[in-house]
């Protein structure tokens, strides 16, 4: 009886977001939250499979299909620009942490392609609303960037650091799982929007620094800046036009979106 050997790739999962948050190490100690996702991120599985058939065979037979390679990989659009998430797309750098192990230098081109073991995450997992109006958890295990990234700054507000990363088995642990896919009910997080005025004029003011929950915004032409996927909580904040703090003070989430009004001096 004469058999036939065929090798396919399949893809299995495609599966795009609408928005939501993306965590590196989720569930662990080390869990942090890198920002609110980009509509159009999107994971996908593919499967090499090995299949043999006999001659004359019209449909697969069970027991004669083997996977012989999975993979699991995301291409994520952050909206926040960290050293963070920078770090994330490029895989083979050092870096530079503070005395809270925060980054605060990249290094490129000094490992001669090595990787190490610190590069891989734990697990980044997307928290997040598909297309269909779903929402997914997923979590990508021994994630590794570093295929590049791109950096693109759609508004004055928003930028958008947009990664790629895939899962890897564990050789020390073959039980652990290359990825997860659970449906959960959407969290309950909320948009803070600050609306930055002078009390020299009428007038809006352009290009104030908003610092809130540790990130940066410049206002646009209409003096707003905004900060979306924040949870309920009390949030300190800083206003700052030409290199002085003209503001700072609490903002308090709690259940709804907040509008933040605020006025400084003499900007016209």
């Amino acid at each position: 009886m004469a058999f036939n050997k065929n090798i396919t790739t399949k893809q299995l999962e495609n599966i795009v977001f609408d928005g939501g948050l993306v965590y590196r190490d989720y569930g662990e100690v080390s869990e942090t939250l890198l920002g609110p996702l980009k509509e159009g991120t999107t994971f996908e599985v593919e499967q090499e499979r090995y299949e043999i058939t006999r001659d004359g065979a019209n449909a697969p037979e069970k027991g004669l299909v083997k996977i012989v390679e999975e993979r699991a990989k995301a291409t994520i659009g952050i909206m926040d620009l960290t050293l963070e998430n920078l770090r994330m797309g490029l895989a083979s750098t050092n870096v530079e942490v503070d005395g809270n192990g925060d980054v605060t230098k990249i290094i490129g081109g000094a490992k001669n392609g090595d990787i190490d073991d610190s590069e891989y995450m734990k697990n980044i997992t997307i928290i997040g609303e598909t297309l269909n109006g779903n929402w997914k958890v997923i979590k990508i295990f021994n994630a590794l960037g570093g295929e590049g990234l791109t950096i693109e700054t759609t508004t004055k507000e928003e930028t958008v650091v947009e990664i790629n990363v895939q899962g890897h088995k564990n050789p020390q642990d073959t039980t652990e799982p290359l990825y997860e896919i659970e449906d959960v009910d959407a969290p309950d997080t909320y948009v803070v929007t600050f609306t930055v005025t002078s009390d020299g004029s009428t007038g809006y003011v352009e290009d104030a620094l908003v610092y809130f929950n540790d990130k940066l915004k410049l206002t646009n032409s209409s003096g707003v800046a905004s900060f979306r996927a924040i949870p309920d909580g009390t949030y300190a904040y800083t206003v700052a036009k030409d290199g002085q703090v003209t503001a700072s003070d609490n903002a308090v989430v709690s259940g709804a979106d907040l509008a933040v009004a605020v006025t400084i001096a003499n900007h016209p």
